[in-house]
């Protein structure tokens, strides 16, 4: 997740600091530079909150769990409940969903050039 703080400088979030750790190591440009927020300018550092720093959990559920020892313990999975196959539905749906419009996106980027004005009438 980017976090811009003004027109030069960006913050980008990380889910854990491992990955901001391999993140920091491995990428390298002439263009910008990356640090780790404890060298960010004092601007960075006023200009965002703790909120704007931690990345959202994906909703989780208790069936995979289940599955998982369903299967090391070689008995039968017990059946979902009701209340958590709508959830399990509605979470399926909201990724295709997400997949779609991201592809979508994804697609007409690819096929656009910069000197195409397609909003003009």
């Amino acid at each position: 997740k980017l976090k811009w703080v003004d027109d030069t400088h960006a913050l980008a979030v990380f889910p854990s600091n491992q990955l901001a750790k391999q993140a920091l190591e491995s990428i390298s440009s002439p263009i910008f530079k990356l640090r780790p927020f404890s060298h960010a300018t004092n601007a960075s550092k006023t200009a965002v909150t703790h909120e704007d720093l931690t990345v959202e959990r994906p909703h989780t559920s208790s069936v995979v769990a289940r599955r998982l020892i369903a299967s090391v313990l070689h008995v039968k999975c017990p059946p979902v409940p009701q209340s958590q196959a709508a959830v399990l539905r509605e979470a399926r749906r909201a990724r295709r969903d997400a997949a779609q419009r991201d592809g979508k996106g994804k697609a007409d980027d690819a096929w656009s050039s910069p000197d195409d004005d397609t909003t003009a009438s």
